[in-house]
């Protein structure tokens, strides 16, 4: 089958668009033609390099932090360049949400023999935030434009999103908590499946592996620095904390900073390191949390890295102690698993979310209470034990509780997906 992979941009390189380069690797070794495809130009030619994946040329649109162009301009380029574009392929797999959704339907509507997945990653978070978290989430003006009409707009996403999805041959979502949001809020059911998982990247390290990332970038200037400041640490068994990911209010990075502050308080024997680009109208926020680190006196406590090539993320995944996810209401946490792969357990907040499906309290690390610094500073130090007793049974905790996001799982479940659902 020919199938394409459709999202709206890919200027994040977050989680949505990880999995849609694993995807795309695995829908070819199941022996299908794959194009992956973004609605936006903006971020292609990063998101190439990154995941030497090779992307189709984009229709120009407007930005997509413009979303009523987005979704009107969209819909237009469906009909009049899109589909001469897309009726060459038998399957769409729609990733994310709103407009990569509203073309496939209409793909489908005009091509009924074909077939449209929708994998979900997550729904509009107008829909379920509560005004704390609606607040840090919307940083730049548009999002502020729709929180001030959310009462009006959210009737209109949701029905056009339902009229899209309502299209789809199945409806799959990446965690239990999306799946429970989709039928919250739209009335409509899906299949759960997570996203897979390179596990012959992300796993524990041998220490010759350790040593050959080590000596590859010892002699580069910010990494090396970094590096042999880590393997210091190590040396001296100071705890190291690792936290992962694009920097923005509603990721939740000064929840984490405020913990941290509140564990300085009664132990002050510790690292965090900290790896994410700051997202656009996010600049102030991270002003806020360096005068924070400053004011509180845990600049010596805390590294800050912008970007680190993938070999090096794994290797801080390995040499953490502790992998912390402060991120509220996440819809699945890629960053946590990719950590209990590497054999580091990891805490999160115990918010229902995303990563309240994956973390094992006691056994993968902890969920702390909602968003109370103290109980996570808390959980925080109790993780540590936690190192030893992964890596001694890594392979078995995984085998037992994490399958579902290894390769041969995958391949299963996909293969089965696209028989029952894309005959012809």
């Amino acid at each position: 089958m020919r199938i394409i992979l459709m999202y709206s941009h890919a200027f994040e390189l977050g989680g949505a668009e990880k999995v849609m380069s694993f995807h795309a690797k695995l829908f070819r070794e199941l022996g299908h033609d794959v194009d992956v495809f973004f609605i936006s130009k903006k971020g292609i030619e990063k998101y190439e390099k990154v995941y030497n994946i090779k992307v189709l040329d984009a229709v120009p649109l407007f930005p997509v932090s413009i979303p009523f162009l987005e979704i009107s301009v969209g819909i237009l380029t469906s009909r009049v360049l899109l589909s001469p574009l897309l009726k060459k392929y038998d399957v769409i797999v729609a990733h994310g949400y709103g407009v990569a959704w509203y073309i496939a339907g209409m793909f489908k509507n005009r091509y009924p023999q074909k077939h449209f997945i929708a994998y979900i990653h997550s729904i509009p978070r107008i829909f379920f935030l509560d005004d704390y978290l609606l607040k840090r989430w919307a940083t730049d003006p548009m999002r502020k434009f729709l929180v001030k009409l959310r009462p009006i707009l959210a009737n209109v996403f949701k029905c056009m999103d339902t009229l899209a999805l309502g299209k789809a041959d199945v409806l799959i979502t990446n965690s239990k908590n999306t799946a429970r949001k989709l039928l919250k809020y739209y009335g409509l059911n899906a299949l759960v499946i997570p996203p897979p998982i390179d596990e012959h990247k992300y796993r524990k390290l041998c220490n010759n592996d350790i040593l050959q990332i080590y000596n590859k970038y010892t002699n580069f200037a910010g990494f090396g620095k970094i590096l042999k400041k880590i393997i210091s640490l190590k040396k001296q068994d100071i705890p190291i904390f690792f936290t992962s990911g694009r920097i923005a209010p509603h990721k939740g990075l000064d929840l984490l900073i405020h913990a941290i502050k509140v564990l300085s308080e009664y132990n002050n024997d510790f690292s965090l390191i900290i790896v994410g680009k700051t997202q656009k109208y996010s600049y102030d926020y991270l002003r806020t949390i360096f005068k924070s680190v400053i004011q509180n006196r845990l600049s010596d406590k805390i590294m800050y890295i912008k970007f680190v090539p993938e070999d090096i993320l794994i290797l801080l995944y390995n040499l953490a102690d502790v992998y912390v996810y402060p991120v509220p209401q996440e819809d699945l946490g890629m960053g946590v698993i990719e950590a209990i792969f590497c054999g580091t357990p990891a805490i999160a907040w115990g918010d229902e979310s995303g990563p309240s499906e994956i973390i094992i309290n006691g056994v993968t690390g902890y969920l702390a209470k909602p968003y109370n610094p103290h109980d996570f500073a808390a959980k925080l130090l109790k993780a540590v034990d936690l190192k030893e007793k992964i890596c001694k049974y890594h392979r078995d905790i995984l085998e037992k509780h994490y399958v579902q996001f290894t390769h041969d799982y995958q391949r299963k479940v996909w293969r089965k997906i696209l028989e029952s659902y894309c005959t012809f």
